[in-house]
């Protein structure tokens, strides 16, 4: 058999194994002998939506925190003389 054949043959045989697990539950071990699959905490926790509505708001399960104004802390005056230099400088030039 000629080099290219045996490559694609190969290339065939490793995507056939891929298709028949594909649908197939993960098994253990499922990279070698010495782990397994993550358990899972219980309970499970789901986000309860309001169903009074027409329809179902995709964020409503989403925690929104009450706008507040935010302040701005006071520029230092470091940097406020070393922006006022720079701009003299580009004004001048």
């Amino acid at each position: 058999m000629s080099d290219g054949i045996r490559r694609t043959r190969s290339v065939q045989l490793k995507y056939l194994a891929t298709l028949h697990q594909i649908g197939k539950p993960l098994e253990e071990p499922i990279i070698g002998r010495h782990f397994k699959l993550p358990e899972r905490p219980r309970p499970a926790e789901h986000p309860v939506f309001d169903m009074s509505l027409l329809y179902i708001p995709i964020y409503c399960h989403l925690v929104l925190h009450p706008p507040e104004e935010i302040a701005r802390p006071a520029t230092p005056e470091l940097i406020t003389r070393a922006r006022m230099e720079k701009t003299l400088e580009n004004w001048l030039d």
